[in-house]
């Protein structure tokens, strides 16, 4: 597939590839995956919370190879940010 921009089509939107935007599509639903089981207690919460991290991590490295355009280095830092804090929660006791 070609380039798609990932903000509609506005002017000055990031161009990212179709491959890019399905990452970035299932790393948003495990996000949310991941918070609902910690509302939940579910006693999957740390598995997914790793998995979480790994994939905000592989984001935020697909991102950067894009981080020319100012949207794409946010998109790198979000996820980065996420991948950190996903990784704590998988570490902690309890």
């Amino acid at each position: 597939g070609g380039n798609v921009s990932i903000d509609g089509g506005a002017a000055g939107g990031a161009l990212a590839t179709a491959p890019l935007l399905a990452m970035l599509g299932d790393c948003a639903e495990l996000c949310q995956a991941t918070a609902n089981s910690m509302l939940r207690e579910s006693p999957l919460h740390k598995i997914l919370c790793g998995a979480c991290a790994e994939a905000c991590e592989r984001c935020a490295q697909e991102c950067l190879r894009h981080a020319g355009d100012s949207q794409m280095a946010r998109c790198s830092a979000t996820c980065r940010d996420c991948a950190a804090s996903c990784r704590e929660m998988a570490a902690m006791d309890g």
